[in-house]
């Protein structure tokens, strides 16, 4: 996955760092993609929307699996009502 953003142009990705993903964060960071780590997967997702909103690059959030999934709802209903490149 890393080596993929990494070929997609993606240099900045936002997320909370959990056991699931920490070997892709750890791999992103070796690519050259920097991690930006927020306090709430709600938060890290509507930073990758502004993120991509402000630069046109594509936007990357992380979330850890289980509770931290549904989170992300909020943020992505913003990319349908604006249109820009988002990641989740």
């Amino acid at each position: 996955m890393a080596e993929a953003l990494r070929n997609l142009g993606v240099t900045h990705s936002f997320g909370i760092i959990g056991k699931s993903i920490c070997p892709v964060v750890l791999k992103m960071v070796d690519y050259g993609i920097e991690f930006i780590p927020g306090r709430h997967e709600s938060s890290s997702g509507f930073e990758a929307a502004g993120y991509a909103l402000k630069t046109g690059k594509l936007g990357v959030a992380f979330g850890t699996s289980g509770p931290g999934v549904p989170i992300f709802s909020p943020p992505q209903h913003m990319p349908r009502r604006i249109i820009f490149p988002y990641f989740l």
